[in-house]
């Protein structure tokens, strides 16, 4: 179920322009991510985890 890997195109052959993309994609995967995590905020700011 799902994939087990990501693979992106960075769309460079530069070491340092690579590095930068690569956090880049990094920070919108893990955003995507976190939609999932299971943790609800209320109305005050703080965490609460899904009963």
């Amino acid at each position: 179920m799902g994939k087990r890997e990501i693979k992106i195109s960075l769309r460079t052959r530069d070491p340092d322009v690579s590095r930068i993309r690569h956090l880049e994609e990094l920070l919108r995967i893990e955003q995507s991510f976190a939609q999932f995590d299971g943790v609800v905020v209320r109305s005050d700011g703080s965490p609460r985890g899904l009963p």
